[in-house]
């Protein structure tokens, strides 16, 4: 007779690092999903997500997060601080819905997209390795999501 060990892997919990706005822009946000709801008579996808620009995700067991955010604290620490500023609105498709967002500028895109580099570039590659799973760029397009998954009508 054969027998088996099996390891219990650690439970993985999903995190992901975000630009979060100001307190004013914050609040005109919140408005602008509550608006969207209203206007549409449902619910969609991050209408109760706080307003964020996301720039990576992961999934890690809860053991390593503080070292991960050490990690990203020696890394962000040495960026350079940039205005943030945004010219419109704009929409794209996601798998079969679409996302309406809030953009940035070109300057703040391509500031944002820089750091994110940095950051992809200076990060322990032991450490994302050995620690984190599924890490994914998230800042390809910057933007500040008000829906999602949306339906074409829905926001054409």
């Amino acid at each position: 007779q054969i027998e088996l060990e099996t390891k219990k892997l650690p439970a993985l919990v999903s995190y992901s690092l975000a630009i979060i706005p100001s307190s004013p822009i914050h609040e005109d946000v919140r408005q602008f999903k509550q608006n969207l709801r209203e206007l549409i008579g449902k619910k969609f996808g991050s209408l109760n997500a706080d307003p964020h620009i996301s720039l990576d995700g992961f999934d890690a067991a809860e053991e390593n997060y503080q070292v991960i955010l050490a990690e990203y604290i020696r890394v962000i620490s040495q960026l350079s601080p940039f205005q943030l500023d945004f010219s419109g609105f704009g929409d794209f498709n996601s798998r079969n819905h679409s996302v309406f967002y809030i953009k940035p500028t070109e300057e703040s895109s391509m500031a944002i997209r820089e750091r994110i580099e940095i950051v992809i570039k200076s990060f322990d590659k032991i450490i994302k390795r050995r620690a984190m799973h599924k890490w994914s760029d998230e800042s390809k397009i910057p933007h500040m999501s008000i829906g999602r998954r949306l339906t074409r009508e829905w926001i054409g």
